[in-house]
């Protein structure tokens, strides 16, 4: 059998081209749906798609995590922010609305522990409030979008939201 030089270098040039690329770049966390026949295809709410059009599916759901912080009771008030407050704990919520804030008013630390309390106290907001207050400016501040308000859940499902405590 004869081999066509040619076609063997392209084909091998195209084996090192694709494999190159990251497969990040080939990932898509939606679902893509393509239809493509002679004749136009009707969509679940009634409408159509005219022939070779694609139908995309966005994720509607993810999850977020919201991180918890208090602040440190001996930091130098000339320190940058993040030497100010100390990681307490994290919450991973599921089935966040994409494309939608969650309210972090409702977010409570329980089963968090905090410094210098009983890990019990953070399920109880009276108890925990003689402790530690919720410092709802920096809240706003360090959860805002590019526009100024609250950042919204993305589809990446790798949104964090940060609660701090005074």
């Amino acid at each position: 059998m004869k081999v066509n030089r040619k076609w063997l270098a392209f084909f091998m040039a195209m084996l090192i081209l694709l494999t190159s690329f990251p497969a990040s770049i080939f990932a898509y966390s939606g679902e893509l749906n393509f239809k493509i026949d002679n004749y136009d295809s009707i969509k679940n709410d009634g409408s159509t798609v005219k022939k070779g059009e694609g139908i995309r599916k966005e994720d509607t759901e993810a999850d977020y995590t919201i991180l918890f912080y208090t602040e440190k009771s001996d930091y130098d008030p000339s320190a940058p922010f993040k030497e100010r407050y100390d990681y307490v704990g994290s919450k991973k919520i599921s089935n966040g609305e994409v494309g939608k804030s969650p309210d972090l008013s409702k977010v409570t630390p329980d089963g968090i522990k905090f410094p210098d309390i009983d890990k019990a106290v953070t399920s109880n907001p009276t108890e925990l409030a003689k402790y530690y207050h919720r410092n709802e400016n920096l809240i706003k501040e360090k959860n805002a979008g590019e526009d100024g308000n609250q950042k919204l859940i993305s589809s990446s499902g790798k949104t964090a939201f940060s609660i701090y405590y005074d």
